[in-house]
């Protein structure tokens, strides 16, 4: 019998929405091959260039002090962490041992 080796499924890529408020994102992956929600309408004023890669990927990198415009196809957003209304949940804190 012939078996194909389990390959887990691919993370989102593209538009969607934020599982904490609902909404709408384009999901990216950063240049350390993460995942990051940015806000689906364009900002002049954002710090994250986004563009498509040739096989259609959304691709997002922050703006450096050696890169600190758009470049090519790039164009800048807001990561929605920084506007979700529903911010990730403080980490519990480890009671203190005497």
């Amino acid at each position: 019998m012939f078996t194909t080796p389990y390959r887990p499924p691919a993370p989102p890529n593209g538009t969607g929405h934020c599982p904490r408020c609902g909404h709408p994102v384009i999901w990216c992956l950063t240049t350390a091959r993460r995942l990051q929600p940015v806000n689906r309408q364009r900002d002049p004023t954002g710090n994250t260039a986004i563009h498509q890669d040739v096989v259609g990927r959304w691709r997002s990198r922050g703006l450096t002090r050696e890169r600190p415009t758009p470049e090519g196809a790039e164009v800048l957003h807001i990561p929605h962490a920084a506007t979700c209304p529903a911010p990730r949940p403080a980490p519990a804190r480890q009671p203190r041992r005497r």
